[in-house]
């Protein structure tokens, strides 16, 4: 028992600490595309970067045993990329405050190993970790505070190498007393090379991918949806090859769009957009997603127009039975920015 309830441990820990890795990554990507500098506060006691290692194991022991180092290597990497992009540094809090305990209460290698990761990403991003303090109040002020002042510094690397390594920076002011809090360096990580038709292809499906189930809409392209009306329409229909008649309902919905047309790159005097539109249940399942691209002529005296007033679209949606909600994702292929918004719809 005490073996299945320690493999049970070890599942969780290690899905806290993926999702952990994915919000902050989703949560990077998002923020990218608002300028300036961020601050984030994360509350949380981090995560380990080993499980299972308290004790040395002993015979018959069947434990999981995991090391997190290889794959928190990848997704740091990725991690860092989208921090940097999105020029946000990470403020953590160790929610557990003032650790202490009897010798052999508490698990000293997973607490400093923890909070080794919270002051290790603090300080790759230019914030600042607070661990063993109870004043959590008075952490995330110091962390807001900072958001005060800041400065943004740019450089050209010369000759550098795309080696996937880590390259230190180093900041320094003649001020004395100043202390700076700022990115301690980046991976030289190019990104793949890929085929002009196939790469472009899975680029495009992947960001549609990502936009549909990621917790946050996507802000690259600017969109306002509206929903104008929901018509029910009841019916009966005739079950094919018998006799049998079924009632049948028929739910539509009048959706608004509205696209902001400074985020649109015209191409040739037009508007190209790709569109999915998917309808999803209340636990989340894609139940029907259409993908469509809509093409529209501007003409010269018109684009003023269109700049001032944006591009509306109405467009009609045939529910499906169950849907609770309607997510519409556009992604304009001129500039490759893409925008998503969902839309509750209760259910039908």
């Amino acid at each position: 028992m005490n073996q299945f309830l320690g493999h049970e441990s070890a599942y969780f820990q290690v899905d806290s600490a993926q999702r952990t890795l994915d919000a902050l990554i989703a949560i990077a990507k998002y923020l990218a595309h608002f300028p300036g500098r961020k601050n984030l506060i994360w509350v949380s006691s981090a995560f380990p970067i080993s499980i299972g290692f308290d004790t040395p194991r002993q015979p018959g022991d069947t434990r999981d045993q995991i090391h997190f180092t290889s794959d928190l290597e990848h997704s740091y990497k990725v991690l860092n990329s989208a921090l940097n992009n999105a020029s946000m540094a990470i403020y953590p809090v160790d929610a557990r405050g003032l650790v202490a305990g009897a010798p052999g209460t508490t698990n000293w290698n997973n607490l400093y190993s923890s909070q080794g990761t919270m002051n290790e990403l603090a300080s790759a991003t230019g914030g600042r970790a607070f661990v063993n303090t109870n004043d959590i109040a008075r952490a995330m002020r110091a962390a807001a505070d900072d958001s005060q002042a800041s400065y943004e510094l740019g450089f050209y690397p010369h000759d550098i190498k795309w080696n996937n390594q880590f390259h230190a920076l180093k900041v320094k002011v003649s001020r004395p007393g100043v202390h700076l809090r700022y990115r301690q360096g980046y991976f030289a990580t190019k990104e793949a090379p890929r085929t002009a038709k196939t790469g472009d292809q899975d680029k495009v499906e992947t960001q549609f991918n990502q936009a549909l189930y990621s917790p946050l809409d996507a802000p690259g392209l600017g969109l306002r949806v509206t929903l104008e009306k929901v018509t029910h329409h009841s019916d009966t229909r005739r079950v094919m090859g018998t006799n049998k008649v079924v009632p049948f309902h028929k739910d539509r919905a009048l959706l608004a769009i509205d696209v902001d047309a400074h985020d649109i790159k015209l191409q040739g005097g037009s508007v190209l957009l790709a569109v999915v539109l998917a309808q999803t249940g209340p636990d989340g399942k894609v139940l029907d997603a259409t993908r469509y691209d809509m093409k529209m002529r501007v003409a010269a005296n018109g684009v003023q127009r269109l700049l001032g007033q944006g591009l509306r679209m109405d467009k009609w949606v045939d529910l499906v039975q169950g849907a609770t909600l309607l997510e519409l994702v556009v992604r304009d292929p001129g500039s490759g920015e893409l925008g998503s918004v969902r839309i509750p719809v209760g259910g039908v």
